[in-house]
């Protein structure tokens, strides 16, 4: 009997660690643990961007796809860089199930190599220290009048258009 006890705390603390593994592994990789936007504060920044059909919204660091499918519903096509290989495969199941078809695509990359030309529209949940490289890459990027959504934390140099709560709105 305290065998099968210590196996099955052994097969426990297992299972945690590759928990914590799978969670922070972007971390360990150069990129940011994942942190689910609560679905208020998506719809605040689907609002805040105005986003509509036409739109091609870019998501850096797309997590479980949250947005991307938010987007879609408006309308948008949507396109995610997400570097943890679990959430890649998850919100491409939560987007396969949502009948989303071409209009999202969820790529396991990095962003900073991406192309983010075409996005009308980009969101992001990045920590103070990636702002500042983030602010030049979508400078050099995007068109003028491309919109650019920041949850919690801000370009520094940028002046936000409005903002709702922790949800930044800035144009290019």
């Amino acid at each position: 009997m305290l065998i099968i006890l210590q196996l099955i705390l052994l097969v426990l603390a297992i299972l945690v660690l590759l928990w914590l593994i799978f969670l922070l592994s972007p971390a360990l990789f150069g990129g940011q643990p994942f942190v689910p936007t609560d679905y208020n504060v998506v719809k605040q920044m689907i609002k805040l961007a105005s986003i509509k059909a036409g739109d091609m919204v870019v998501d850096l660091g797309s997590g479980d796809g949250r947005i991307l499918l938010a987007a879609v519903q408006m309308g948008a096509q949507s396109i995610g860089y997400e570097i943890n290989p679990g959430l890649v495969w998850y919100s491409r199941f939560k987007l396969w199930q949502s009948h989303v078809g071409s209009r999202a695509k969820v790529y396991n990359k990095n962003f900073w190599p991406a192309d983010l030309s075409r996005a009308s529209v980009v969101t992001v949940y990045g920590f103070s220290t990636l702002m500042p490289r983030l602010a030049q890459k979508l400078r050099r990027e995007l068109k003028p009048g491309s919109r650019v959504v920041s949850f919690h934390y801000q370009f520094g140099d940028w002046s936000a258009q409005t903002r709702i709560g922790q949800v930044y709105l800035y144009k290019v």
